[in-house]
């Protein structure tokens, strides 16, 4: 069976199902595209999001399915989503959390210092399609403007969505410290991946399913305005026990 996964490269809900079909082995081949760009390419389903997954005759559209779908048809790892019923009513309940209020945060706390630079947004999409890319160098101020609209990135916005971040992290530490080590109990779940996956955006562990941008060096450069901030917020959850967790299952189970 051919499998497809239709991407936006550096996107963190598409590293979630990534991830996931990585992690139970199921192999298939990315199709990775820049944000509005990849609508030609999902139109034929009559969808414009990504995460797409194309698998022989069947066609799956968002990560959590997608990644349910890898926990029932892949032959190694973990189990992502456990059998017993009240222990899957658990991770399911996060999981959600995390798609609905993290996902968000993230993605614009991130889009927040990288549109700035023109360098810095061409760099974070190689892998595109060349023709892609090639619009996205010509057309870059009118696309940078349709994505902060459609993302509400408004200093407003994008601070609440700091704030909310770590008030999300400060959550899942209350989890760590219930549950056992994991988020949903005492063994890695769906919940810990989807959790480390949508956080990865900010935390940008080196693990990551696709090349992010160094902040490092491009706050000791001056590069790149603001990366000195997002550095300092970057370091401030990764301080977090939810912060180290994310990090530490991303060195132990982020397997290609």
């Amino acid at each position: 069976m051919n499998t497809t996964l239709v991407t936006i490269g550096p996107s963190h809900f598409c590293e979630k199902a990534r991830w996931g079909l990585d992690i139970k082995g199921v192999p298939y081949a990315e199709d990775a595209h820049v944000p509005m760009f990849h609508w030609r390419r999902t139109r034929k389903h009559a969808r414009r999001t990504v995460p797409l997954l194309e698998a022989g005759d069947r066609v799956l559209t968002q990560s959590t399915e997608i990644l349910a779908w890898a926990d029932e048809v892949g032959e190694r790892g973990p189990r992502l989503f456990p059998a017993d019923p009240t222990a899957r009513a658990e991770v399911d309940a996060q999981v959600k959390l995390w798609d609905d209020k993290l996902g968000v945060h993230a993605r614009r706390a991130v889009y927040d210092v990288i549109l700035p630079s023109a360098a810095c947004t061409r760099a974070v999409f190689e892998g595109s399609p060349a023709w892609e890319q090639t619009a996205l160098r010509v057309g870059l101020p009118v696309w940078r403007a349709l994505l902060v609209k459609g993302l509400g990135i408004t200093p407003e916005k994008c601070d609440r969505s700091r704030a909310r971040l770590t008030e999300l992290f400060a959550e899942a530490t209350a989890l760590l410290a219930a549950n056992g080590g994991y988020l949903a109990g005492p063994v890695f779940t769906a919940s810990d991946l989807t959790f480390a996956s949508l956080s990865a955006i900010v935390l940008m562990p080196p693990e990551y399913g696709w090349a992010l941008p160094d902040l490092d060096a491009l706050a000791a450069s001056g590069a790149l305005p603001g990366a000195d901030k997002a550095v300092a917020f970057r370091d401030s959850l990764r301080a977090t026990p939810a912060g180290q967790h994310a990090l530490r299952v991303y060195r132990e189970h982020r397997r290609p």
